[in-house]
């Protein structure tokens, strides 16, 4: 019988503290899971690209991930956080996808194209979407009187329920903006006047 009390009471101290032990902190980023494979054509491309930089509203830029209830309020989910700064992961996100699509950024001698992003919203509502709303602009930083675009993006993705729902969510806003930085950029360095999209 004394075994037996003995295991029990080793099982019950083992629940009572694992009970107080504070739950995990999980750690989220908006990179790609797969680095991007270069293009052909970024062998032959005669201008640089970057993405300088990211700015994000104060009430998102927190380690910890913020969401917005179905009730319009807010919660600041205190064990769910980004691995970076909310800016630089989604400065990161970007450069990656559009490495993907036009090749790495530097390295060319002809223009170079500066793109930066300005969060307006980043939106996460668990089991309704992940919604992503910036102004972005493009500048030819190699000519005073190069190309100069200003436009407004607005990117909204269905998500379940669930913290890695929401950020593969804004993964996609983030590649869906790739893509029409790139499309952009690729006009500019063709010549032509780059516009906003529709």
């Amino acid at each position: 019988m004394k075994p037996f009390l003995h295991i029990l009471a080793l099982l019950l101290a083992t629940l009572a503290s694992a009970c107080s032990s504070p739950a995990p902190v999980h750690f989220h980023s908006l990179m790609p899971a797969t680095a991007p494979a270069v293009p052909a054509s970024a062998a032959t491309r005669a201008w640089s690209w970057e993405v300088t930089g990211v700015s994000v509203p104060a009430q998102v830029d927190v380690p910890e991930l913020v969401l917005r209830l179905p009730d319009a309020t807010l919660a600041v989910m205190e064990r769910e956080r980004w691995i970076a700064p909310l800016g630089d992961e989604v400065r990161a996100a970007v450069s990656e996808a559009l490495a993907q699509r036009l090749g790495p950024p530097a390295g060319a001698a002809g223009p170079l194209y500066r793109v930066q992003l300005q969060v307006l919203r980043f939106d996460n509502t668990p089991g309704v979407d992940a919604r992503l709303v910036l102004d972005w602009s493009l500048r030819d930083a190699s000519s005073a009187a190069g190309v100069s675009l200003s436009c407004r993006g607005s990117f909204t993705e269905a998500a379940s329920s669930g913290i890695p729902a929401l950020t593969a969510a804004q993964r996609s806003n983030l590649a869906r903006l790739a893509a029409v930085l790139g499309d952009a950029l690729n006009v500019a360095a063709s010549g032509r006047a780059p516009g906003c999209p529709g």
